[in-house]
């Protein structure tokens, strides 16, 4: 019976995965035509330059070439067009935080008939749309899907698995239980290959979680000191790596021009009417699934180390900009699109144990969860909307 329920699981990620997979393709073979954005055309550059045997070039102007990399490995090996590549290449990379999403939630012992289907919906959300308020769906808001650039679609699955890794830890150290070298190894290098795709990770990760490190030290007086030292150390390679990316981005790229300035909200009001309603749009989901589970959200460790990462990402975003002619381009702003995501991800998780734990006799209740999937399938269809808008 355990077989037959198994193999049904299985047939439900296996549709759902390839559905997505199918769709992601089509989606981003229209984006490398680089009709609207031209984020694809600029990025296929660099693994043109890879398969021209110019990777030294590439690694003096691109600080992070991973995506470059998949998609120069993914033309040779198949003997493809570098345009046909990125398009397989991002189309995975979207099966990946499928399939990590997928995991994750096993955890709780959802179905799949039920997780699988609404994992790919998570992967095609949108923020809030008020067109009346600000007619840019994206910008002002931010989203949790990026679809238009491909080193952000490169990083989320290691940033995912990355997250989950570190929460793993985070349990385990703070139960005082063993944590083994080999785990501190693996994080060390996921940690580097989050560098080598996007760096924004590593911009909200590091204040974050240092932030949280901070909060339970005070709170604890000092317990778990050594371990909370022993995880700092993994990420000394990542930070190491960090300073060369921010020579090569701001001193010996060929792009490089200006420098960093500090400066509240400037960029961020350039795209937006109001900040405090963009930010609630953006997040609309999360918020009203934190606010209706307060109680019992606010005393789990992941959400609150979720909580420091996205204030750092988003303090991040508010207070530093570029100089220089990519001033209002806000390349601060990645990390919280990053951290949007990493909160969708979890917010949807606690909805579903919401859905598990609420009382259909209480009216008040029953209401308060139909208006949760009232507001999903609202931003799933502005989501969908907005990546169909990308190209048109």
């Amino acid at each position: 019976m355990k077989d037959d329920t198994r193999k049904s699981e299985m047939i439900y990620v296996i549709f759902f995965g390839i559905l997505f997979f199918v769709f992601s393709y089509y989606i981003f073979t229209e984006l490398t035509k680089g009709v609207i954005t031209k984020d694809f055309p600029s990025h296929m550059e660099g693994a043109e330059l890879i398969l021209d045997g110019q990777l030294l070039t590439l690694l003096k102007a691109d600080s992070y070439p991973l995506w470059q990399i998949f998609v120069a490995l993914t033309a040779a090996l198949f003997r493809m067009p570098v345009a046909a590549a990125t398009a397989l290449v991002c189309s995975l990379l979207n099966v990946a935080d499928f399939l990590l999403i997928i995991r994750f939630f096993n955890h709780y012992e959802f179905r799949a008939k039920t997780i699988a289907p609404l994992s790919c919906a998570l992967l095609l959300l949108g923020p809030m749309y008020l067109p009346w308020y600000n007619p840019n769906i994206y910008l002002g808001q931010g989203t949790p899907n990026v679809w238009h650039n491909p080193t952000t679609i490169c990083v989320r699955p290691f940033a995912l698995a990355t997250f989950l890794l570190i929460i793993h830890l985070l349990k385990k150290g703070e139960e005082q239980k063993v944590c083994r070298r080999k785990e501190f190894a693996i994080l060390a290098v996921m940690l580097v290959c989050c560098n080598l795709a996007k760096p924004s990770f590593m911009q909200g990760l590091i204040p974050g979680l240092g932030l949280y490190f901070v909060l339970k030290l005070v709170r604890q007086r000092g317990k778990n000191l050594m371990f909370y030292l022993k995880m700092a150390a993994a990420f000394v390679p990542c930070v190491l790596l960090l300073a060369i990316q921010w020579v090569i981005s701001f001193q010996s790229s060929p792009s490089a021009e200006g420098g960093i300035a500090i400066s509240l909200f400037e960029v961020m009001k350039r795209y937006s009417p109001n900040i405090l309603i963009s930010t609630v749009l953006g997040m609309a989901f999360p918020l009203y699934v934190m606010i209706g589970r307060w109680k019992t959200v606010r005393k789990k460790p992941e959400l609150q180390l979720l909580g420091c990462t996205v204030f750092a990402a988003y303090l991040e975003q508010s207070l530093l900009m570029e100089t220089g002619y990519r001033k209002y381009h806000g390349n601060f702003g990645w990390a919280y699109l990053v951290f949007m995501f990493l909160t969708y991800v979890f917010s949807l998780r606690e909805f579903l144990l919401w859905n598990r734990a609420y009382e259909y006799d209480r009216r008040g209740e029953r209401s308060a969860v139909g208006i949760g999937w009232v507001l999903f399938f609202i931003q799933l269809a502005i989501g969908v909307y907005y990546t169909f808008h990308l190209y048109r």
